[in-house]
């Protein structure tokens, strides 16, 4: 046990957003401001993510400090977790892990199942996944997961790709691309999920915005206070990092902010995209 007032958080998020959108950049370049400088990151690669660090201007700040691991399994986050609770080694001083494209493990998965079944079983089809496989999968992709999640004094960033799905209303909703049970329970533990796009103001200036309140159209939470529904980089990083140091209280509650209307003219600056 650990007396309340003394204990300090760990930022455990999700970055979520369309395939070039910048998600592993903007999520190294997070983990780079909020790990201590005593502690290193550790970067879980599922699908050479890491060389689109290649193509910005401070690459080697990215990089530094930096440890990349293929992923292969799940039995190796296990592995890795284990490690890590118990300071085994270098794992004793880990500050931060940035799981690029844990959407994608998560499909993966779902492949290794339907091999073992059909392995077991000469009359399972392998490509083709029924409700047991679903809910299999499921089951040991949270267990872990959440292991990985709860690591005490670790910050943890899952990188995901978006999906589309039609709620009951008929509304699209863009969401991690998560099987949706398996989505819903990895929210809980979250502090923050932010949906990161791109915006073409004019023929000269391209911003990228976090949006971390959610619409009827957009999955995103936090419990980090003070920040509006969208943000630029510059505004995210100054409140997370108040929020760790304890400036900045918990958000209160969820705010629902509306969609904005698509027949309204292109914004012409962030300002009035936030408003």
């Amino acid at each position: 046990m650990e007396s309340l007032s003394d204990s300090v958080p760990s930022f455990k998020a999700m970055i979520y957003g369309v395939s070039g959108v910048g998600k592993t950049v903007h999520s190294m370049m997070i983990a780079q401001e909020i790990t201590p400088p005593d502690k290193w990151i550790l970067y879980i690669d599922t699908a050479e993510g890491w060389v689109s660090l290649n193509n910005h201007e401070e690459e080697m700040h990215l990089k530094r400090r930096t440890e990349r691991m293929r992923y292969m399994n799940l039995n190796q986050l296990e592995a890795l977790c284990r490690m890590t609770r118990d300071g085994v080694g270098k794992f004793g001083s880990l500050g931060c892990i940035v799981f690029d494209e844990s959407s994608s493990a998560a499909d993966q998965s779902l492949d290794e199942v339907l091999k073992m079944r059909a392995a077991a079983d000469r009359s399972k089809d392998p490509d083709t996944p029924t409700q047991p496989d679903y809910n299999t999968t499921t089951n040991r992709v949270r267990k872990t997961y959440m292991d990985l999640l709860t690591l005490p004094g670790v910050h943890v960033i899952l990188v995901s790709h978006a999906r589309k799905d039609k709620d009951n209303r008929n509304i699209e909703v863009v969401s991690p691309s998560f099987l949706p049970k398996l989505g819903q329970k990895l929210k809980q533990p979250l502090h923050m999920i932010a949906n990161l796009s791109g915006n073409e103001l004019d023929d000269e200036k391209y911003v990228r915005l976090f949006q971390v309140h959610p619409t009827r159209r957009i999955d995103a939470k936090t419990r980090v206070g003070g920040l509006k529904p969208q943000v630029e980089y510059d505004a995210l990083i100054v409140k997370v990092k108040g929020w760790l140091g304890g400036e900045i209280p918990d958000q209160e509650h969820l705010v629902l902010v509306p969609d904005r209307d698509p027949e309204q003219p292109v914004p012409q600056s962030v300002e009035d995209i936030e408003e």
